[in-house]
């Protein structure tokens, strides 16, 4: 098995319904399997919920398709939580906003 990404395309005009981004998809899985002479097994996206509805109404279409969230967007959201949780509880701890700057500052950049 081989990953295969695919082509961007500038969404930035459109709005992003779910069927939109679905419609997307299936255009570049028709593309990567004609180019590429392959049966796409998988699709991965960020894990915003117009494209968990696109991807879910693809694999209603391509049920043989599996349907994942993109890792790395899910550890870096988790990191920016983290990071606003410790600021905010540093914010607590020392009752001064120029201290948590310094924090900031020093230890997390």
């Amino acid at each position: 098995m081989q990953a295969i990404p695919t082509r961007s395309i500038d969404t930035t005009a459109e709005r992003h319904f779910a069927e939109i981004l679905k419609e997307h998809m299936v255009d570049e899985l028709k593309y990567v399997e004609a180019e590429f002479n392959t049966k796409v097994k998988a699709i991965i996206t960020d894990a915003a919920s117009d494209c968990r509805k696109a991807r879910s109404l693809l694999v209603e279409e391509y049920p043989h398709v599996v349907s994942l969230d993109c890792f790395a967007h899910q550890v870096h959201n988790d990191i920016l939580h983290l990071c606003s949780h410790a600021v905010h509880v540093v914010m607590q701890l020392t009752h001064d906003e120029s201290q948590v700057a310094c924090f900031i500052e020093s230890d997390v950049l």
